[in-house]
């Protein structure tokens, strides 16, 4: 699975300096494509990726532009958050996670993700989140199989798409959940 950063350019012409610049970091593993002007999609593939681009940005941003600005995506759905960028101050990198803390808003525009999907499963990838990402733990804490929670956690991130590998990923979507359920309890 491959992991997603929304990146703004200041200009379009800046494009070939920072695919030279990416070349470079992740040896052609990545993928950058353009999506509107000046935004351009940075798909990472390698393990690791992730955190070298997040060391890396603020090089980039001085050899490129200091208004350079880019938002971190916990799933590949670019255009659900394409909008978002914009609240993204130039010369930032930005988790959507941290991002969301400042503009709830979108966790509200991210429940029909949350939809479909019955309060066991939630609870499930809640617990799997909670319990340090570990099937075994949060088995336990939901009184079920181990590969249930496995099997459950497979089901969630291919019908959403969500990566969960990284940190911040994590806590967008457990506070999403928290938030859902909030919400859902108001409603009823």
């Amino acid at each position: 699975m491959s992991e997603s950063i929304l990146i703004s350019l200041p200009s379009a012409s800046l494009s070939p300096l920072l695919s030279k610049a990416l070349s470079k970091l992740f040896e052609g593993r990545e993928k950058l494509t353009p999506i509107q002007e000046d935004v351009y999609l940075l798909e990472l593939s390698g393990r690791g990726d992730v955190p070298v681009f997040k060391a890396s940005f603020p090089a980039l941003k001085e050899e490129i532009s200091p208004s350079l600005k880019a938002l971190f995506l916990p799933l590949y759905d670019p255009h659900r958050y394409l909008p978002y960028l914009s609240k993204v101050e130039p010369g930032q990198l930005e988790s959507l996670f941290f991002l969301a803390s400042k503009h709830p808003e979108i966790y509200q525009e991210s429940f029909p993700l949350l939809e479909g999907f019955d309060d066991d499963m939630l609870e499930t990838v809640e617990a799997y989140l909670e319990n340090s990402s570990s099937p075994l733990f949060a088995s336990y804490s939901l009184y079920v199989h181990r590969n249930t929670v496995t099997y459950r956690m497979k089901t969630f991130e291919e019908r959403t798409g969500f990566v969960l590998e990284d940190f911040s990923s994590q806590m967008f979507l457990d506070c999403l959940i928290h938030q859902y359920f909030d919400n859902k309890q108001e409603i009823e």
